[in-house]
């Protein structure tokens, strides 16, 4: 893959880091999908994810859009699949407009703060620089 960070800007970055935890949960995990049934418990009742990430790119899709187009999620990319879900968590925890954003959704989004918390604690277990008030500071 290729990506010009200059390229649309926050865009740009979001996706690098989305990509990134993609990376780092197949290194962790040995999988790109590890099931996750804390996570899963996060969404509303009755929710059920789409058919993954690839299926928004078909000709003819299911997937939500845009950002927060649903209680329990930053996108509606996230919603299409689990990993999918917590790779647009991560990009926008690292993008700071985005983080900013985030942050107000979480306000009123009880779904999506316990998503945001608990991936806060999963990426502070295994890296301790990346804990406390790490995502406030870097996105001032």
């Amino acid at each position: 893959m290729y990506y010009d960070p200059a390229y649309a800007g926050n865009y740009a970055h979001e996706v690098i880091h989305h990509e990134y935890d993609h990376l780092f949960t197949y290194t962790y995990y040995k999988s790109y999908a590890p099931y996750d049934p804390d996570w899963l418990a996060y969404n509303a009742p009755g929710f059920t994810n789409g058919k993954g990430g690839v299926s928004c790119y078909e000709a003819v899709n299911t997937c939500l859009t845009g950002q927060h187009p649903i209680k329990g999620f930053s996108t509606g990319y996230g919603a299409s699949a689990i990993e999918e879900d917590k790779a647009e968590i991560f990009g926008y925890l690292m993008t700071s407009s985005y983080y900013h954003q985030l942050k107000g959704w979480i306000i009123d989004d009880p779904n999506l703060a316990k998503k945001v918390a608990n991936y806060k604690r999963f990426i502070a277990s295994h890296s301790a620089t990346m804990s406390g008030n790490y995502f406030n500071d870097i996105n001032p």
